[in-house]
């Protein structure tokens, strides 16, 4: 059950209502496989590899806080004199944790939109539509 709203919570974009949902290792692994096919450019393709590289680990680092936090919220929710007080409190750093993440994240889009052309860039995507 905590699974389903953990998953519900982050999917509808946490508590700030920002819409989107969690970056994954499998997203950006998806991402990283089309590099070396779309980006003709050994150099550009280097440095593309690269930026997946750091954004694989943010959304690695995230995902561990993410499977941590549902293992602290189940013993929030065992503990049913707590009022849920300490669930409450499990969240609200999660979703700050979930905030940073994002940051870093886009940052790291940005730096990788800079490595590629447009038409690269729409390519390596082209699979979300």
């Amino acid at each position: 059950m905590i699974w389903a709203l953990l998953a519900i919570f982050f999917l509808s974009g946490g508590v700030s209502g920002v819409s989107g949902s969690m970056l994954t290792p499998e997203y950006v692994n998806q991402v990283s496989k089309r590099v070396d096919t779309l980006i003709p450019d050994a150099a550009r393709a280097s440095v593309a590899q690269q930026t997946l590289s750091e954004l694989n680990q943010e959304a690695e680092k995230f995902q561990k806080i993410f499977l941590d936090s549902g293992e602290q919220l189940d013993k929030a929710y065992s503990d049913h004199s707590d009022d849920g007080r300490q669930a409450g409190r499990i969240l609200d750093e999660l979703n700050a944790d979930w905030a940073v993440e994002q940051k870093a994240a886009i940052d790291l889009r940005f730096q990788l939109r800079e490595s590629v052309t447009k038409q690269e860039w729409t390519e390596l995507f082209a699979f979300l539509e």
